[in-house]
């Protein structure tokens, strides 16, 4: 039961990580990019654009993984095993 609570757990830890790893390397690709044109002034401007997404995406996943938890592990576990009790927090 633990194993597949913990599994359950990872596998949402990883629908957090996958958007935000996605938005970093396009914002990297973006300010390469500008960085070889000599335009810092976008360069600048695509960090702070990306910081607020990243915010934004990942915050957002986070806060609906906290306030749906229970029904957030329910697409991993079945509601009859004792893995829910185990991965599901107050």
């Amino acid at each position: 039961m633990a194993a597949a609570a913990y599994t359950a757990a990872n596998n949402l830890s990883s629908y957090v990580q996958m958007p935000a790893m996605a938005l970093g390397a396009a914002v990297s690709s973006f300010a390469a990019q500008n960085i070889g044109a000599g335009r810092w002034d976008r360069v600048r401007m695509t960090t702070w654009i990306g910081i607020v997404y990243n915010f934004v995406l990942t915050g957002g996943a986070v806060v609906l993984i906290y306030v749906f938890n229970r029904q957030a592990l329910l697409m991993f576990l079945p509601s009859t095993g004792g893995g829910i009790g185990i991965g599901y927090a107050d």
